[in-house]
């Protein structure tokens, strides 16, 4: 036996180091457990990379837009080595940052894979033999992998997931995409804006199926703006590699149709990573979609054990799994698990961007609500900037409460911090009528439209 601790983390995601830091206040002896970088998806290959991606590209095309309007002149290029060089600079300071914080409060990490769990041991191949470590307490914050179609795997050339997208290793003449959610539509965002000529392939009838109906529909049209070849109502029934080119068979709405392309990435969702034998061995219980089961305290069927993040269920979020990081240890060592949110905001990093909380309008079709649409451009700054977009509200009839809000335009996560606390913690919207907003900032279109809805806004005048 190498060690007893408080609490074992396997996985060193938002989850895992996220709970491994609040153990350790409260004085915890804390092992992580890592198989791979630590950091886990977010920090290494998706949220953060990508987002450093999109900052730096967004400002080319908007020096691009000001040599179309003549404010500039000249021809605009971008280095991809440098931009790859930022992206992983970025990425190493901030996880050096959160290892530094680890040392600070003697939080132990062992590079290895978990093999096996028995009773409170793990069991870990270290690369030069196998360790055991004991935990009064184990978390499991396993994270997610992407899904494949059938009979079509990755291989990291010509089929590509999210994680060889951000590698920026080439930038194909012609992508394909198949999937529009919101990973897809990022990376859409991003290859195109860096020259690639996209098309996304989506099974269902709009872009973000998941997201509000109004969403959808116009980042399609965002989209189209910046070249993007969109086919919904689409399924891809076979794909083959020739010559160093992808050959997609693709029924579109019904008909059969032949695409050519350099690359291709599928980004139709996510699995929880169960790939553990330890999961079955300890007849640790799964839900059908194969998540870990976890009640309001994370803990799962097993006294000890518990579960957070992408591998204890649906949706598969950053901040989602924070909390659940947190809660789980707040449910082992504070005074029981936190208050759990009726809701989970999201953000998707496309041009224009998109953030929603609460409601949609296809969830409400039967109910009595008040559905307010008004433009972003009610706010001076956003219309001084030529910004387009849209906020949506949806507010229940009975007791006037705003139960959905959904933005999209180029500001959209901006605006996202209000309305995920007023909505979240069931306030009134009076608070943001009697709230005065500086002016001129983007956050006065949020006062505009839910000003409008007793009929108080300035520049919005609901059926004018």
């Amino acid at each position: 036996m190498e060690s007893k601790y408080d609490l074992i983390i396997i996985g060193s995601g938002p989850a895992g180091y996220s709970a491994a830091i609040r153990a350790a206040k409260y004085g915890k002896n804390i092992l992580i457990i890592e198989k791979n970088v630590f950091g886990g998806e977010c920090l290494n290959y998706a949220c953060i990379p990508f987002k450093t991606l999109i900052h730096y590209v967004l400002y080319l095309n908007h020096v691009k837009n000001l040599v179309n309007k003549g404010i500039l002149n000249g021809d605009i290029s971008i280095n991809i080595n440098k931009l790859r060089e930022i992206k992983e600079d970025v990425v190493n300071k901030l996880r050096n940052s959160l290892l530094s914080i680890f040392k600070r409060l003697n939080i132990k990490i062992v590079y290895g894979e978990a093999l096996d769990i028995k009773e409170h041991d793990v069991y870990v191949d270290v690369g030069n033999g196998i360790k055991v470590f004991s935990g009064e307490y184990i978390l499991l914050a396993l994270g997610s992998i992407p899904y494949s179609l059938k009979n079509i795997s990755f291989d990291g050339k010509y089929v590509i997931n999210s994680r060889d997208a951000i590698s920026l290793d080439t930038i194909p003449e012609n992508l394909s995409i198949i999937g529009g959610g919101p990973i897809g539509v990022e990376v859409a965002t991003l290859y195109s804006l860096l020259g690639s000529k996209v098309t996304i392939f989506e099974m269902m009838d709009r872009l973000l199926p998941t997201l509000d109906r109004d969403i959808g529909r116009r980042l399609s049209r965002g989209l189209k703006k910046l070249g993007i070849d969109i086919y919904l109502k689409s399924k891809v029934t076979g794909l083959t590699k020739s010559d160093g080119k992808i050959y997609l068979d693709v029924d579109v709405n019904g008909a059969r149709e032949k695409f050519t392309f350099n690359k291709v990435l599928i980004s139709i969702g996510r699995k929880p990573n169960i790939r553990y034998k330890f999961i079955e061995n300890m007849g640790i219980k799964l839900d059908r979609d194969g998540c870990i089961m976890v009640n309001d305290s994370q803990k799962t069927n097993i006294d000890y054990i518990y579960a957070a993040g992408d591998v204890a269920g649906k949706p598969f979020l950053a901040h989602k799994a924070y909390f659940e990081g947190l809660n789980a240890v707040e449910s082992m060592f504070g005074e029981g698990p936190l208050h759990r949110p009726k809701y989970i905001p999201i953000t998707v990093f496309s041009y224009p961007e998109v953030y929603s909380i609460g409601v949609s309008e296809d969830d409400v079709k039967d109910k009595e609500v008040d559905i307010i649409k008004a433009p972003i451009t009610l706010s001076g700054k956003a219309y001084a900037e030529g910004l387009e977009g849209l906020i949506k509200i949806i507010l229940s009839k009975s007791d006037r409460k705003i139960i959905g809000l959904h933005i999209i335009g180029d500001l959209a996560s901006t605006l996202s911090p209000t309305p995920s606390i007023f909505i979240e913690n069931d306030l009134s919207y009076k608070y943001i009528i009697n709230t005065i907003f500086p002016h001129p900032t983007y956050g006065e279109a949020l006062w505009e439209v839910i000003s409008s809805i007793e009929d108080k806004s300035i520049h919005f005048h609901r059926g004018i």
